[in-house]
């Protein structure tokens, strides 16, 4: 048995323990309810919205009695909100309020922002807040943008971070017929502070303008302030036609073509794929169907793009395309490019042999032949997977 002094000495050291573990804990709470707040992951989108109006540029110049406009849109700072997205860090507990400060190479462009909303002070919690761009106080959006965000009041002591951000008159995407708001994620620069990191891809709106540019391009603004558009492509260059990167949009006829001035008195024709003088392009109502353009967006689609085979698989699949098309298009961009995915069926390579008699060797040789080409064809294609013969456009 334990003698009491063992026992009394075990129940000290025990006591300590206690104290020490509890002293521990106390220091680090105390430690914690000191840290200020921070925040991680900031980033920001640019959200352009549908202008009230179009500008109208009177053209005049009259066909068949009627009065002609040159169309445009110019998408400007009240057209623009700004979302910022953050997430708060650990030991958010202090704050109270959140503020807010825009500036545009380091002048600000709004009035300061104050939330007050318990929701956006909670730790670790993700938050995003848009900025409307009918809050403006300045045009002066294009420029090395800066929001600054603090908790509680606004002094350095109570930064959080500093989010940077890079808008030019490219990034605002203009829109030749802006229906509906496009999320247009812009590239982000943090501050070199240790409480935010992240940085975001840039996407554009992309569209066609038939018959001139089928393959998907995005249109930015030339920075003229004339309605003017350059045409880009996925390389970041601007696209030409007969010498002419610099296009505006004009309305004639009830339709829309492209136009190198913006008096729109010279006209990209259809029919020569060259500007033309107004009075040659709409001479005849042939050249002002093959002139007029079609402006669409394009949206993510899966489309029929095999690779290249021999010249006899590359016919065989030219001529179902528009069946293979329909295949890829049925897939849907989830399953556009799987690979665990046979894109070929045993009904792709069926056929019906010619019925040869006994004898008829000028028969049997056009069987031979027949058989090798569907052989060779089926060799070519039945193990070819939908990620090679699909692609998102």
């Amino acid at each position: 048995m334990k003698n009491s002094s063992t026992s009394i000495l075990e129940m000290i050291l025990l006591i300590v323990i206690v104290l020490v573990l509890v002293g521990y804990y106390f220091n680090k709470l105390s430690k914690q309810s000191k840290l200020k707040p921070t925040v991680v992951d900031a980033d920001v989108d640019l959200i352009l919205n549908p202008a009230n109006a179009k500008q109208q540029v009177k053209e005049n110049y009259s066909i068949f009695n009627k009065t002609e406009y040159s169309d445009g849109v110019k998408t400007t700072a009240k057209n623009i909100d700004i979302k910022l997205k953050w997430t708060n860090g650990p030991a958010f507990t202090p704050v109270t309020k959140l503020y807010f400060r825009h500036l545009v190479d380091n002048s600000p462009v709004r009035l300061d922002t104050e939330i007050t909303d318990n929701s956006y002070f909670e730790s670790n919690k993700t938050n995003e807040y848009i900025f409307l761009g009918s809050t403006f106080t300045s045009e002066a959006v294009v420029g090395i943008n800066k929001i600054e965000m603090y908790w509680n009041e606004i002094k350095n002591d109570n930064k959080l971070t500093t989010v940077e951000f890079s808008i030019t008159q490219r990034d605002l995407d203009s829109t030749l017929d802006l229906n509906k708001s496009a999320i247009i994620p812009l590239p982000v620069t943090i501050s070199t502070s240790p409480a935010a990191s992240g940085t975001v891809t840039s996407t554009y709106t992309r569209y066609t303008i038939k018959p001139f540019f089928n393959d998907p391009i995005r249109i930015g603004e030339s920075g003229s302030n004339d309605n003017s558009f350059n045409v880009i492509n996925d390389n970041d260059d601007n696209q030409s036609i007969d010498n002419v990167d610099t296009f505006y949009i004009a309305n004639a006829l009830g339709k829309f073509f492209l136009s190198k001035d913006s008096d729109g008195d010279y006209i990209l024709s259809g029919v020569s794929n060259k500007f033309e003088t107004k009075n040659v392009v709409f001479d005849n109502i042939d050249s002002v169907e093959k002139s007029s353009i079609e402006v669409k967006v394009v949206q993510d689609e899966c489309v029929f793009k095999p690779p290249s085979f021999t010249s006899e698989v590359n016919g065989f699949l030219q001529y179902r395309n528009e069946k293979y098309n329909d295949r890829c298009d049925d897939a849907g961009i989830d399953d556009c490019e799987n690979a665990t995915k046979n894109f070929f069926d045993y009904s792709d390579f069926y056929y019906t042999a010619y019925n040869c008699t006994e004898g008829d060797t000028q028969c049997e040789d056009l069987l031979n032949e027949q058989t090798n080409y569907w052989n060779r064809i089926k060799n070519a294609l039945q193990n070819q997977k939908y990620s090679n013969m699909c692609k998102k456009s």
